[in-house]
C-alpha cells in the first residue's frame, strides 16, 4: 500500500502542548460584549506579537527578550523547556546565531483574557521562512500559545508553547 500522506505535514501534525492549550483556549467563548478596554488591550496583545516579530527577525536579541518575563518558559518546537531568563535567552541566542534569515508570518490570533485583564492567553499559527546557516531554506508552520502578563504596562511573555505540523525545504531556484 502506497502511503499518501503530505511530505509537508509531520506525523505529529496536530497534537503537542501548544495544540492543547489552543483547543483549551478556544473552547472559551469571546465575550459578546467586549469594553473599550478590553479591546484596548486586545490591540496591544496583537501588537506585541507583531513587536516581537520585527525583533527577532532582525536577530535583535535584546529586543526580543524585552517581550519575556524573567521567570518566563519556553516550550521549543521539540518539547525541550527552557526556564527563566537565562535560559531562554540562551534559546534564542542560539536561534538567532544558527539562522542567517527568518521571515514569519502570524495568522488566526486569538486573544482570550482572564478577569482584570491582567492575563491574556494569545494563540496564532505561524508559517516561517527559514536560511540557516550552512543548509537549504526551509518552512516550518504550526501553533504558538502564549501566556501573557501585563508588567509595567506592557504585555509580555510568561510561557510560550510551540508545536511545528508542516516543516518542508524550500527550492531556492528563482
Amino acid at each position: 500500500m502506497t502511503d499518501t500522506r503530505s511530505p509537508l505535514f509531520l506525523p505529529t501534525a496536530g497534537s503537542g502542548m501548544a495544540w492543547d492549550l489552543a483547543r483549551d483556549q478556544l473552547s472559551r467563548p469571546r465575550s459578546t460584549d467586549a469594553s473599550l478596554d478590553e479591546l484596548r488591550e486586545e490591540l496591544a496583545v496583537r501588537e506585541a506579537l507583531a513587536r516581537y516579530t520585527y525583533s527577532f527577525d532582525q536577530g535583535d536579541l535584546d529586543g526580543v527578550l524585552t517581550f519575556f518575563t524573567d521567570d518566563s518558559v519556553v516550550i521549543d518546537r521539540h518539547g525541550k523547556t527552557h526556564t527563566g531568563f537565562d535560559e531562554v535567552r540562551a534559546n534564542y541566542k542560539r536561534l538567532i546565531e544558527t539562522t542567517h534569515r527568518r521571515f514569519h508570518l502570524w495568522t488566526n490570533v486569538v486573544v482570550r483574557f482572564s478577569e482584570g485583564l491582567r492575563e491574556a492567553w494569545r494563540i496564532a499559527y505561524f508559517h516561517a521562512y527559514l536560511e540557516p546557516l550552512g543548509g537549504p531554506p526551509q518552512a516550518l508552520g504550526g501553533p504558538v500559545a502564549d501566556h501573557m502578563v501585563k508588567r509595567d504596562g506592557q504585555w509580555r511573555m510568561r510561557q510560550r508553547s510551540v508545536s511545528v505540523d508542516l516543516d518542508y525545504a524550500l527550492d531556492a531556484a528563482r
